[in-house]
């Protein structure tokens, strides 16, 4: 990148970076003296997962780097992963690798097939305890023999071989705890569109695209967080259920509350910049007027909020002051953004660089009083002191006047009709005039360096002021929902209800146009687990389900639900096979994938789990298939006891909800206008033992001869079963 401009760098850093390349930094450490080579270094690795630059990052997304270590004797991963702008440090036990990946949705993975010596237990926890200056990882909740160990030790000596310094806004390491969260597999998550659309891998059309009208950058990441990781702890559920309903009922305060929100810079990427040397004065301006909204946030909430979670978050809110009023005292208002130029530190806060600023004002009185003094010692009125870029300054005597001219003067040069000359006492002025100007500006360079300095001392509660502002977001955000869509507060049970009254899909009632999405209802319970669905392609079964289970998600986010009523039984799983699809990269096919994803589901569902079934057992031959899918029901009934959703076009399973008790029959209602299929997306209680295949793919368009045909076929094949 040699023939790179300085100030074009970063676009060609951006696009090798997003091609998958590792971009070194080298710079000079040293200023050129003209007589020795230069030495240079490297100063930063810049990867996908390591990037600093603003333009580079997503605001409403973290930017983690992860390492993942595997054991030869465990059947789970443990991964590590942090983001080295926010500070944020967490590590977490996983099932398996994809559902790591998956959770934590890293923008770059190490593992021991690319770091391997870090990996090394007795080498990670020499890292960790260096790092943090620690005798034990017990100070974290992780135990000192944990493989957690390993993959954060890797994880800190990856991040410091790229930054080539010590992270200061990396001050601790957080357990993520397996029994505060309920699971969402990959799988779940991709079906389900909880962070991104299934067709475009975008997060327009997921859930979390519908819940996020967040007003600040930290929220944003906040909530990408919680739909990724719903709780499963009902205290904590109820704490954020508290916050929302008081802000969802002052939806006028809460209005306020939001306004001043959108105000804010993002702290959490500021203690970043602090940390990585990449700030400068105008972030520091931006941070500046930050801390007085903090101090706005602290006090609306205290003055007009009343719910625990709420004051227990303005309590961790502190507007800082006195590092307030010394940003303040230091840094202009509009100050210049490149460091290099100077003009950014206020007057009257520095005495020495006041004075080498008004040198340029005191040089040209200097300038003047010498000139003045020349004309008189020499006679000479036309003798003048100018300046340019070349000579420098000089003094001008006319040709005509040259008797006249003092030995002490030193010839510099000439023109047409004048001589140039120097003199000591000119040179004098001239060197502190020119000198003056790079003197303040390094000044300048070191003051703010002192500054940013004393920044580094308070990052810990800048990042605390960064995550109660964050959860405040969230929190008074879905409070905007619920009051917006008129969603309700849900009952959360520990009796294995599950009722949905008049239950909406968050993203589709979104889309559709006002009062089109069809609600439905849902009532499972201990007793009654299961739900057999019948009815066409098309009628709305998979959308019934996902909005069921989107519904219990959001119930687990302490958000409200789009419901006329909701009482949630506490879930730990939730569980999908839904869709057709192959793995071609191991060869898998379509049926083998279907089969794993149940197998998985059958070994690690709980009487807990919410399951949503569609169509298992149709990638094989009609008997076998049928056989496999009464046989996978029976054992979810019998010996799991799940709450389960199961759409089925294999009709003669509907004989289930006459054997077992626990399970309830259901259709999707149809009608039918001028001979052709009408879907009324209304799921009731029934058995619809018509698929009505030609008639959906009527509607597609296929040629009439093939549609006749086919229904022709269809009846023969029916009266030959029947005889």
């Amino acid at each position: 990148m040699c023939v790179v401009t300085y100030h074009a760098a970063n676009l060609y850093i951006k696009k090798l970076v997003e091609l998958g390349f590792k971009v070194a930094i080298a710079e000079q450490l040293e200023a050129p003296n003209g007589k020795t080579l230069i030495n240079r270094d490297v100063v930063r690795v810049i990867t996908s997962g390591t990037v600093i630059d603003d333009a580079m990052l997503n605001a409403d997304s973290n930017n983690f780097v992860c390492s993942i270590y595997e054991t030869d004797n465990d059947s789970v991963v443990y991964a590590a992963w942090a983001d080295i702008m926010t500070g944020e440090f967490y590590v977490a036990q996983f099932d398996n690798y994809d559902n790591a990946v998956s959770r934590i949705r890293p923008k770059e993975v190490i593992t021991k097939k690319h770091f391997s010596y870090a990996f090394v237990y007795k080498q990670a926890v020499q890292t960790v305890k260096k790092y943090f200056n620690i005798n034990t990882t017990q100070i974290f909740d992780i135990p000192e023999n944990s493989p957690l160990i390993n993959a954060a030790g890797a994880l800190l000596e990856y991040l410091l071989m790229t930054a080539k310094n010590k992270l200061s806004n990396i001050t601790k390491i957080m357990l993520v705890r397996d029994e505060n969260f309920m699971v969402l597999d990959k799988i779940a998550r991709d079906t389900l569109e909880i962070v991104s659309s299934y067709r475009n891998n975008t997060k327009a059309g997921s859930l979390l695209a519908a819940l996020d009208k967040t007003e600040t950058p930290m929220g944003a990441r906040l909530l990408a967080d919680w739909v990724t990781a719903p709780l499963k702890n009902v205290t904590m559920i109820t704490e954020r259920q508290d916050a929302i309903q008081e802000l969802f009922d002052n939806s006028i305060s809460c209005q306020a509350l939001r306004a001043i929100l959108d105000k804010f810079n993002d702290l959490g990427r500021f203690c970043g910049k602090v940390a990585n040397g990449n700030v400068n004065p105008k972030d520091i301006i931006n941070f500046t007027e930050t801390l007085s909204l903090i101090q706005e946030v602290k006090d609306f909430i205290v003055q007009n909020c009343h719910a625990l979670l709420l004051a227990r978050l303005a309590g961790q809110l502190d507007a800082l002051m006195e590092l307030r009023t010394l940003l303040l005292n230091a840094i202009k208002p509009e100050p210049s953004t490149v460091l290099s130029d100077g003009g950014y530190i206020k007057e009257g806060y520095n005495q020495t660089l006041d004075e080498l600023r008004n040198v340029g004002t005191l040089g040209k009185q200097w300038l003047l009083a010498l000139e003045t003094k020349e004309r008189t010692e020499t006679g000479v009125e036309k003798l003048k002191i100018a300046y340019n870029r070349v000579t420098g300054y000089y003094l001008e005597f006319p040709m005509n006047a040259l008797k006249q001219m003092p030995y002490r003067f030193i010839r510099k040069g000439s023109t047409l009709n004048t001589e140039r000359y120097t003199t000591d006492e000119l040179r004098e002025i001239e060197s502190k005039i020119l000198n003056a100007s790079g003197e303040a500006i390094k000044l300048e360079q070191t003051i703010f360096g002192e500054i940013i300095a004393a920044v580094q001392k308070y990052i810990p509660t800048i990042q605390q002021n960064a995550a109660a502002i964050a959860n405040i977001d969230v929190l008074s955000n879905l409070a905007y929902l619920a009051y917006k869509n008129q969603w309700v507060r849900p009952e959360i049970n520990t009796a294995g209800t599950l009722l949905l009254e008049s239950a909406r899909h968050p993203v589709l009632e979104n889309v559709l146009p006002t009062n089109e999405f069809i609600a439905n209802d849902c009532n499972l319970d201990s007793e009654n687990t299961t739900m057999l669905i019948t009815g066409p392609n098309m009628a709305g079964k998979s959308t019934y389900m996902k909005t069921v289970a989107l519904n219990v998600i959001m119930a687990h986010l302490g958000s409200f639900v789009p419901c006329n009523r909701a009482n949630v039984s506490l879930t730990d799983r939730v569980f999908t096979r839904i869709g057709a699809s192959d793995d071609m990269m191991t060869g898998k096919s379509t049926f083998m994938v279907e089969m794993n994803e149940v197998s998985n589901i059958v070994h690690n569902a709980t009487k807990d789990s919410l399951l949503l079934l569609d169509e298992i057992g149709r990638g094989t031959g009609t008997n076998d298939g049928y056989a496999l899918a009464k046989a996978i029901l029976t054992y979810i009934i019998e010996q799991i006891g799940s709450k389960t959703l199961c759409a089925t076009h294999f009709h003669e399973l509907i004989e289930l909800g006459h054997n077992y008790s626990q399970v309830q029959n259901y259709k999707v209602l149809t009608s039918s206008i001028n001979g052709q299929i009408v879907f009324l997306h209304k799921v009731v209680k029934g058995e619809e033992q018509n698929s009505f295949g030609a008639e959906v793919a009527q509607l597609s368009g296929l040629p009439e001869l093939i549609i006749q045909n086919a229904k022709k076929i269809m009846k023969e094949r029916e009266s030959h079963e029947n005889h």
